[in-house]
């Protein structure tokens, strides 16, 4: 089947105005990511409290010691009066009448508090002159009720807090029948405590579900931040985040039966990749071990090298803040779509072969960059350019006429690489670098472009119809089903949030290349996509070089170029990943192109020999220059 997508000059200078437009969006994005560096390693008071006290050292000691090691917050949970009852703070005494509540002075005032703000129909009355001594309460509250009643932070762990210079992270848990009075009010009091990050607990985020909106404003009132815990599922997080994706800051943390089964080496590979990789600016960092011979001290060495780790990757150990909002000028957006526009139509132009048809192309097509102004449908856009940036690279590979491959390899990957920079270039703002906000056309853009290059070399290169007359045989089958499982299982693994597992030795895999390589490549470019496109490469040029009427190798073939795909949309994957600081993507995609290229062109040279052979009478002498980039006839791999 004759068919062909031809690339003109103005093709090129079309991408190349993609990634121009697309590279000054990025500057704005690489801007907000080198202005936030500072990341906070907390831990939970309990935790402090009893390691301190295993080795015989009061809380404000242990923080001391934890202090020096890199810790720099500390998170405090809100107690219930259950916990004071059970200190002996408090004392609860039911009659036929009433419910007292007496003991301590301060822990009385605590209780008071609480419920003035939780229980505004109590009755509450307060003896002895106004000064607290006892806490008389309507026998319609049930002693199991008021002891489960939420009484805010510790204000003792609080004072020790701010006096070791710690900040100071409240963990607040939705409660029943909180009303926006509760939910902002439980915010004032954590703030007036000293308290200037919010984390949720629980189920729920306080305020789920119609006083959501009361929370975020009362946070900013405050200058409080959010912090969201990664991959958490809490009702009304997202909604939160939403909201407010500029006050918000992202929480990481392990939970003791993953890290059960982490060596110490692992355990701060986790948190420096989630630091430097994800953009993760707090920390919760639990012990590794809950015994050992000194646990405060143990557990302080582990922070220490948590924060060694992270400055060697240029981040710095401080108080937690949001990404800056910066203000892109919506020109940019535009442009890029325009560019993009552009560069649609010089591929179409051949085949709209009227006038009308033109102008109808023509004012779809500035409709399309228009829309570039409105981010829901901005992500359309991006999406067709993160489709179409791997096609045009196999285009230009198809008509390319002369036998450079890694100069076609290099080529190529440019050209796929614009297809990343235009999505990062047009979902550009802090939704996106917080993860509030992702692309959601991830697996269409990875997936998409690989079956149809398959489908167009394999139509351009075999005789479709004599191949379904020919008997298929079991080796065949074989191959197809095992391609099939390997996208299946690829297309599971794409993604944010997939449902495919890491193997044990994926990840011994992984956290070795990270070891050696600063930043780990992506093993489907490394160990397919690259070295199966530098054969394919190796492949169409010596197929070209036959007889073009033996079409019985083009299966073949257009089953090698589409392997070879996986790794070009891959690296436009990569770039999807919008949460991903730019250094580490750039770098990622750097490694994994030399590593993977180097790693097929050997494989080429081993198998070349052996695949397509050409001998001194079928060469054809048709591969010369003819294209934008010039060149001529080179030498056979």
């Amino acid at each position: 089947m004759k068919i062909s997508i031809s690339l003109s000059r103005w093709t090129y200078y079309g991408i190349a105005a993609c990634a121009l437009f697309s590279l000054v969006s990025l500057a704005f994005r690489f801007s907000a990511e080198r202005s936030n560096r500072a990341v906070a390693m907390a831990a939970e008071v309990d935790t402090v409290e009893a390691l301190g006290l295993s080795q015989g050292k009061t809380l404000p000691r242990a923080f001391k010691e934890l202090t020096k090691c890199g810790l720099n917050s500390v998170i405090l949970s809100e107690e219930t009066v259950g916990d004071l009852v059970v200190a002996g703070q408090l004392r609860l005494s039911l009659t036929p009448a009433n419910l007292f509540v007496a003991g301590d002075k301060f822990a009385l005032q605590r209780v008071a508090r609480a419920i003035k703000l939780r229980l505004p129909a109590s009755n509450l009355k307060i003896d002895t002159q106004g000064k607290v001594a006892l806490l008389k309460l309507s026998k319609n509250i049930s002693p199991s009720y008021l002891r489960s009643l939420p009484i805010g932070l510790n204000p003792i762990h609080a004072k020790h807090a701010l006096k070791s210079k710690l900040t100071i992270i409240a963990r607040c848990a939705n409660q029943m029948g909180a009303t926006e009075k509760t939910v902002r009010g439980t915010i004032e009091w954590a703030r007036y405590l000293g308290a200037l990050v919010f984390l949720p607990s629980g189920d729920q985020v306080l305020g789920r579900r119609s006083n959501l909106k009361a929370l975020s404003d009362e946070l900013k009132k405050q200058k409080m931040y959010f912090a969201n815990p990664e991959f958490a599922k809490i009702g009304g997080l997202e909604t939160v985040a939403e909201d407010a994706p500029e006050n918000m800051v992202r929480l990481h943390a392990a939970q003791a039966a993953e890290l059960d089964k982490y060596s110490e080496a692992e355990y701060v590979e986790r948190f420096d990749l989630a630091a430097s990789e994800r953009g993760i600016r707090v920390l919760l960092l639990r012990p590794l071990s809950i015994s050992g011979a000194e646990p405060l001290t143990e557990y302080g060495k582990l922070v220490g090298k948590v924060a060694k780790t992270l400055k060697s990757e240029g981040l710095e150990i401080g108080y937690p803040h949001p990404f800056k909002n910066k203000k892109i000028n919506p020109v940019w957006f535009v442009l890029i779509g325009a560019s993009l526009a552009f560069t649609v139509f010089t591929v179409i132009s051949p085949w709209l072969k009227s006038d009308s048809a033109k102008f109808i192309a023509i004012g779809i097509l500035v409709l399309m960059a228009l829309s570039c102004l409105v981010p829901k449908t901005a992500e359309y856009v991006a999406l067709l350019a993160a489709f179409m940036m791997p096609l045009l690279a196999f285009a230009y590979l198809d008509q390319a006429k002369d036998r450079s491959m890694v100069k076609h390899f290099a080529i190529m990957t440019l050209i796929s690489l614009v297809g990343g920079l235009c999505v990062g270039g047009l979902l550009n703002g802090v939704q996106y670098y917080t993860h509030t906000d992702q692309f959601s056309g991830v697996k269409i853009a990875h997936f998409l472009p690989i079956a149809v290059v398959g489908i167009y070399f394999f139509l351009k290169y075999s005789e479709t119809k004599e191949l379904l007359k020919t008997p298929v045989f079991w080796g065949q089958i074989v191959v197809g089903f095992c391609v099939l499982v390997v996208l299946a299982f690829m297309l599971m693994r794409t993604g944010n949030d997939n449902p495919a597992g890491v193997s044990g030795i994926e990840l011994k895999l992984r956290s070795l290349l990270a070891h050696f390589l600063h930043v780990r490549p992506r093993s489907k470019e490394i160990f397919i996509g690259h070295p199966m496109m530098i054969l394919s490469i190796g492949l169409l040029i010596r197929y070209k070089l036959l007889n073009l009427s033996d079409r019985s190798r083009g299966g073949w073939l257009a089953l090698a170029l589409m392997a070879g795909a996986i790794g070009q949309t891959s690296i436009v994957n990569t770039m999807c990943h919008l949460h991903t600081p730019l250094t580490v993507g750039a770098m990622r995609i750097v490694i994994g192109w030399i590593i993977g290229g180097a790693w097929g062109y050997v494989l080429w040279l081993i198998v070349k020999d052996f695949i397509v052979p050409i001998d001194s009478t079928s060469r054809q002498g048709v591969l010369f220059s003819d294209h934008p980039f010039g060149g001529g006839e080179g030498k056979d791999g």
